[in-house]
């Protein structure tokens, strides 16, 4: 349609505004360097360097750690504590079970018991102070928890149970199916004897 040419509106392009899409595609988008790059390319006909990118996106954490250090932890009172894993390497993960702030977000060398326990008493530093806890059954994870917050109860989460039966069941189902499919095929072999 001829209204589809129509301009809408007209968006100065800064320094500000280069950033602000490199990182709503990098954290709203979940797109890679490589994606931004190629977002660049195709939407505005500019080419921007892996470097650049890169560098904002450094330049963006820098100034979110500083205002994450500021921010007072006291209101939590319910956490939820795993590790994820980045290309291998654990990273540590506090988040409030009401609100999903995440308190702790800490890549690690490993999982261990004093890894935990030391990032943990470095959120209890900034005012954390929980009523309870729930994770999985990680032994670092327990162990450091148990280090540093043994009087707070730490409950198990229920979320790797039912993904861990889910497999059970689907392993089980896909079995039946087959059986089924084998107990017809010997019955329509019967009835044409």
């Amino acid at each position: 349609e001829p209204d589809d040419e129509r301009v809408l509106f007209n968006v100065a392009v800064t320094k500000s505004m280069v950033r602000m899409v490199v990182l709503t595609l990098l954290l709203r988008c979940h797109s890679s360097y490589r994606g931004v790059r190629d977002f660049f390319a195709d939407v505005f006909g500019h080419k921007i360097s892996l470097g650049t990118i890169h560098n904002i996106a450094v330049d963006a954490m820098a100034k979110a750690k500083a205002i994450t250090a500021t921010v007072n932890l006291d209101p939590i009172t319910d956490g939820l504590h795993d590790e994820i894993y980045q290309a291998g390497a654990p990273v540590l993960v506090g988040v409030d079970a009401h609100s999903t702030y995440c308190y702790l977000l800490a890549a690690a060398d490993n999982a261990d018991g004093e890894t935990w326990g030391c990032h943990l008493l470095a959120v209890m530093a900034r005012g954390l102070s929980l009523d309870c806890v729930v994770a999985d059954f990680g032994s670092g994870l327990r162990r450091g928890h148990g280090l540093v917050m043994a009087q707070v109860p730490c409950y198990a989460d229920l979320f790797h149970m039912f993904r861990d039966m889910g497999d059970v069941a689907r392993y089980y189902g896909k079995k039946l199916e087959i059986a089924i499919a084998r107990r017809k095929e010997l019955d329509d072999k019967m009835a044409a004897l």
